[in-house]
């Protein structure tokens, strides 16, 4: 697995992680999740075990190489798709915050 494919996963969940924990304390229900970010997740799924196989070393020739490809379409798509829907879960997170900001007694 390539480190800056991981860097981005990992970093884009601390992002997560701070909104939604902030959006807990205003006392508002969990966002709802969305297709995007299901795709995303399902693409780094496939990728992670592809990059696993591709590096195992009785795995040589053709296996080897369309592991790894697909491995690379999968993680490229995932990681863009991840930060997309992350991009979702923010500004809606955001309106939500902001409105909880502007209503009395919340």
């Amino acid at each position: 697995l390539p480190l800056w494919v991981l860097i981005l996963v990992v970093a884009r969940d601390l992002v997560m992680l701070v909104l939604v924990s902030t959006i807990a304390k205003r006392g508002h229900e969990p966002m709802a999740v969305t297709l995007v970010g299901k795709a995303a997740t399902l693409c780094l799924l496939v990728a992670f075990p592809l990059f696993i196989l591709a590096g195992i070393t009785e795995v040589t020739g053709a296996l080897e190489t369309v592991s790894r490809n697909t491995a690379w379409v999968f993680a490229l798509l995932g990681v863009a798709l991840y930060w997309r829907a992350a991009g979702q879960y923010l500004a809606r997170g955001m309106k939500l915050l902001r409105s909880s900001r502007n209503t009395p007694g919340v």
